[in-house]
């Protein structure tokens, strides 16, 4: 009886299987080079189907499961290219669609298959950032086709008179690309309108669309703006996905915020600032600026943030495509120029270094001493006034900028023993050890310090803000100054917030710290 029943089942699933053949087959078959018609085979639905994940429309309240979304995404024009849908995906909120990549080869494009929540229907995104033009060529290729424009940075300028177009956009940095553009709709015609020829620094915008070249518009091309953000604050769009961009890291001009930026390439070369949360991730990504090496990318782009061009791709993961590529254009050349920092001298002991204007230096003689430092016959107020003449008033320099700290410490004050120069204890929580390679002054130092996650109340459940998750680090210089830097509490800020706007320009004011020859002690 058994071995009877699973002869049945088996019979079962071969019809079941038979019939699953004769259905696909009734279907008109795309052709291969040769004209005959490719094996047609079931699609594979990806392996982290859920049917509890629900994607819902903020603006119409439609909704749908993702599983539901496969099988639409299944019985669409999604899989007629040969394509298999793939683990990952997205619900877009804004746009009510959910987004699963999918895997078809072509050249610089990550296509994605679109399920609309409300008509139930899909189709294919290419998402195609151009492809690398072809080694040996000095030149790139004229775009074709449709490229998606992704927070692209710029402005708008009027058009020549008499050239026949409104604008077009100038997309940073200069030399990027000018191109004729156009709303969307009529209201966001009216926001291109109302930025046209602003003065800095209201001139400035992120772009989204799709941009078409061989088009009768400024450049012989034309962007279709979907929506767009002015400089500064509001409105926030959701981080866009990024898949397998490819792209070459440069490191930053002279600035404040900007240490490096990732370039795509291909027909335009848009730039963005890059970071990762993954501190192994981001050294790896450090030591590939400036080397010449294409790598493919997949992460989120935050647009309106303090980084290159006003944006900042946040790397997941990334690969190697090639070690050093004809198609990789040469590191920019930045020009000689202010960085905008001032010098900060301490005359008591003779060092100097280079702070933002906006930073707030504070000052710190001797305060106190060692009880058994006390000489006898003398008072203790008379005492702290010889410490106070013999070592000046800078013994502790303390500097806060943005989100971050620092104190510098002379020699004298080891252990800080005449005035408290740095952290001096932490709440109830977990520290995890940490070092870093720093330069100061052409010499190489070792940071030693630790990251501190609160674990107490108000710390549960676990929070971000940098009252609850913080970092401090130290360095000893060889004749006993120590530098302390880190982040400071200031909720509702981050730590990803200290990550990517505050401890660049630490690791700046750090690198700048240099000894005069004077020395006092």
């Amino acid at each position: 009886m058994k071995s009877r029943l699973s002869s049945n089942a088996l019979w079962a699933e071969l019809v079941l299987t038979i019939l699953t053949l004769l259905a696909l087959n009734a279907c008109t078959p795309t052709t291969d080079g040769d004209g005959a018609a490719p094996t047609l085979m079931p699609p594979t639905a990806p392996a982290d189907v859920s049917a509890g994940d629900v994607c819902v429309d903020k603006n119409t309240g439609a909704s749908l499961s993702y599983q539901a979304a496969v099988e639409i995404a299944q019985g669409s024009e999604c899989l007629m290219e040969g394509g298999q849908l793939q683990e990952t995906n997205l619900c877009n909120e804004d746009t009510g669609t959910w987004w699963i990549d999918l895997d078809l080869e072509t050249p610089n494009c990550n296509p994605a298959c679109v399920v609309d929540l409300t008509s139930r229907t899909a189709e294919i995104n290419w998402r195609c950032m151009g492809a690398l033009p072809p080694q040996g060529t000095e030149e790139p290729a004229t775009p074709a086709g449709e490229l998606s424009a992704v927070a692209w940075y710029g402005h708008i300028v009027s058009a020549p008179a008499g050239s026949g177009f409104d604008d077009y956009l100038v997309v940073l940095p200069d030399g990027t690309a000018e191109i004729g553009l156009t709303g969307a709709d009529a209201e966001i015609e009216a926001q291109i309108a109302a930025l046209r020829d602003q003065e800095p620094p209201n001139n400035h915008a992120h772009f989204w669309g799709a941009l078409t070249c061989d088009s009768n518009d400024y450049g012989g091309c034309q962007l279709v703006v979907s929506r767009l953000r002015p400089d500064g604050p509001g409105p926030f769009f959701d981080p866009d996905p990024i898949a397998g961009w490819v792209g070459i890291i440069f490191s930053g001009p002279p600035g404040l915020q900007v240490d490096d930026y990732f370039v795509l390439l291909g027909d335009l070369n848009p730039w963005y600032g890059i970071w990762s949360a993954d501190p192994a991730i981001s050294d790896q990504l450090e030591e590939l600026r400036d080397t010449s090496t294409i790598i493919r990318v997949w992460g989120e782009l935050l647009a309106g943030v303090m980084d290159g061009n006003g944006a900042q791709v946040q790397v997941s993961r990334y690969e190697i495509v090639a070690e050093s590529e004809d198609a990789a254009p040469p590191a920019p050349e930045w020009p000689v120029a202010d960085d905008g920092m001032e010098t900060y001298l301490n005359e008591d002991y003779w060092y100097q270094l280079r702070v933002p204007p906006t930073a707030t230096i504070t000052e710190s003689g001797a305060i106190s001493f060692p009880a058994e430092e006390l000489p006898e016959g003398v008072t203790a107020d008379d005492y702290l006034a010889q410490l106070q003449d013999q070592y000046g008033g800078k013994l502790c320099v303390h500097i806060e900028y943005g989100l971050g700290y620092m104190y510098i410490s002379a020699p004298p004050n080891t252990g800080f023993r005449y005035v408290p120069c740095g952290l001096t204890g932490l709440g109830a929580g977990e520290t995890v050890e940490k070092t870093i390679e720093v330069t100061i002054a052409g010499q190489a130092y070792t940071a030693q310090g630790f990251e501190w996650i609160g674990n107490m109340a108000p710390c549960l459940p676990p929070r971000e803000t940098l009252d609850c998750h913080s970092e401090m680090m130290r360095i000893v210089l060889d004749d006993g100054t120590q530098i302390e830097y880190g982040s400071m509490h200031k909720p509702p800020a981050t730590f990803a917030d200290y990550l990517a706007k505050g401890k660049a320009t630490l690791l700046q004011i750090l690198a700048s710290y240099e000894p005069t020859p004077a020395r006092p002690y």
